[in-house]
């Protein structure tokens, strides 16, 4: 054996070296780095923004500067934020009273499927006309459901209910239109729409929300925003929950679900810059490929010509 060993035939096993000790010691490190980077980055975007009042104001306080850090977007300025008051809230809030429908003068079938009036519905109300988004996570289908709840019941719901001179077979809007939002990279916005028969439909429609990137925006307080659509959808992502909604019909009486709410996920990717970026929600072709239902219209998306239902605007910092 030992001429064999000699001969280089037979050798000894060979132990671990430095060399090799320190190559292992690297690979081990670089590998649990990755993993804690993997780790990191998705606990980041777990993080859930909370829609409060601190965050509208630091809205509309970031708004303008935001706004002109944007270099892929023009920004015409408007007439200004307006700056939460909750004591102000708090006392208009008790202004609002709960609807008169007996002395209404329509006809009180009209609303015979809906539920009852919830216990408080008048700090909902109120809340939801100011425009407070915290808001929207306390209302339920006894608050959505009632149409006193939009501002266009009393200019146009009640005149169409009386006069009731002309239907339509399709029609649907979201509210609230525009959502303001506050918030940072590296995040997920859990928001709510809600999305609404208009109120002369007379037959059942499907609502199929997807994500839209407009170029432009406008508001009396924003001003005018144009942006890249192309910039922001490399940036910032929409989900909803649910996705497809049906829409029962409003018209000759609401129906008991007419009117529907939609949990709005909006991820905000780690590497967004600071700035102002527009998402929208629209209507996209829907057709069932089994199951069909000949009472259900399934083109009301094309009634809205591209037009989207709701604009979240997201002042990144």
């Amino acid at each position: 054996m030992s001429q064999l060993e000699d001969e280089g035939i037979f050798e000894e096993p060979k132990t671990l070296d430095s060399e090799y000790a320190v190559r292992l010691v690297l690979i081990l490190v670089i590998a649990g780095g990755i993993v804690f980077m993997a780790w990191s980055y998705q606990v980041k975007n777990t993080i859930i923004v909370s829609l409060n009042e601190s965050n509208e104001k630091m809205f509309n306080q970031k708004f303008d500067e935001l706004a002109a850090n944007s270099t892929w977007a023009n920004h015409s300025a408007g007439e200004g934020m307006n700056v939460v008051n909750m004591s102000d809230l708090r006392q208009r809030m008790a202004q609002v009273g709960l609807p008169r429908r007996n002395l209404s003068g329509l006809n009180p079938g009209i609303f015979g499927s809906l539920p009852l009036m919830p216990e408080n519905w008048m700090a909902v109300k109120y809340a939801f006309d100011d425009g407070r988004l915290f808001v929207m996570k306390e209302v339920n289908a006894s608050h959505y459901l009632q149409p006193d709840l939009y501002s266009d019941w009393e200019s146009y719901g009640k005149v169409f209910y009386k006069n009731h001179d002309v239907s339509c077979r399709t029609g649907m809007q979201a509210d609230p239109y525009i959502q303001k939002i506050y918030t940072t990279h590296g995040v997920t916005i859990e928001t709510y729409a809600i999305i609404r028969a208009s109120f002369c439909v007379t037959e059942s429609q499907v609502a199929n929300l997807v994500t839209v990137y407009p170029i432009d925006v406008e508001s009396d307080e924003m001003g005018t925003y144009i942006q890249s659509p192309r910039v922001v959808s490399r940036y910032i992502s929409v989900s909803t929950s649910p996705s497809l909604i049906t829409l029962g019909p409003t018209y000759p009486k609401f129906s008991k679900n007419w009117a529907a709410k939609t949990k709005v996920s909006i991820k905000v990717a780690d590497n967004t810059p600071r700035g102002v970026y527009v998402v929208a929600l629209g209507l996209g072709k829907y057709k069932p490929l089994f199951g069909a239902q000949p009472d259900v219209n399934y083109n009301a998306y094309l009634s809205r010509n591209g037009a989207p239902l709701t604009q979240f605007i997201l002042a990144v910092d």
